[in-house]
C-alpha cells in the first residue's frame, strides 16, 4: 500500500510459481541383493526396486529401465520397479554365478532436457537351490 498525501492506492499480485525439474530419483537402497535358483522361470518375481523423486507432478514421476550384463533375461516393471524373469530365460549357475544388473530410474517420463535419472546396482547369486 502506497500513500501519498491523502491518496492511497492498493495492489494485489499473483505469482504462479513452477516446480522445475531439480531433483534426481534416490532409490531406497544404495544397491540390491537377492538370491535366485537356477531353476526360476517366467513370471517368476526377482525383486522390486524402488525410487522416489521431490520433485512435483510429472517430473517427480519415476519410471524404470534394465541395463546390465544380465538385462536379456530379466524385464522390469517400468512402474513399479519389479523384476522378474523373462520369458525364455533360461539361468546358468556355471557360466553366471552372480547375475549383476543396472536399474536405471529417471524422471518427467515425457523426456526432455531437464530429465533426471539414477542407476543402481542389483547383484543376483544364482543357486542351484534354496
Amino acid at each position: 500500500m502506497a500513500i501519498a498525501g491523502e491518496r492511497s492506492s492498493q495492489a494485489s499480485i499473483v505469482a504462479n510459481i513452477e516446480d522445475v525439474n531439480d531433483n534426481s530419483p534416490i532409490f531406497t537402497e544404495n544397491e540390491y541383493h537377492t538370491r535366485l535358483a537356477e531353476d526360476a522361470r517366467f513370471p517368476k518375481s526377482v525383486l522390486t526396486v524402488s525410487a522416489t523423486d521431490a520433485d512435483t507432478a510429472e517430473r517427480g514421476e519415476v519410471r524404470y529401465t534394465l541395463g546390465g550384463e544380465g538385462a536379456l533375461l530379466f524385464v522390469v516393471n517400468d512402474t513399479n520397479g519389479e523384476i522378474i524373469v523373462a520369458s525364455g530365460a533360461e539361468l546358468d549357475r556355471e557360466a553366471s554365478p552372480t547375475i549383476t544388473l543396472e536399474v536405471t530410474a529417471y524422471d518427467t517420463p515425457e523426456g526432455g532436457i531437464t530429465q533426471r535419472k539414477t542407476t543402481v546396482i542389483v547383484r543376483l547369486p544364482v543357486l542351484l537351490f534354496f
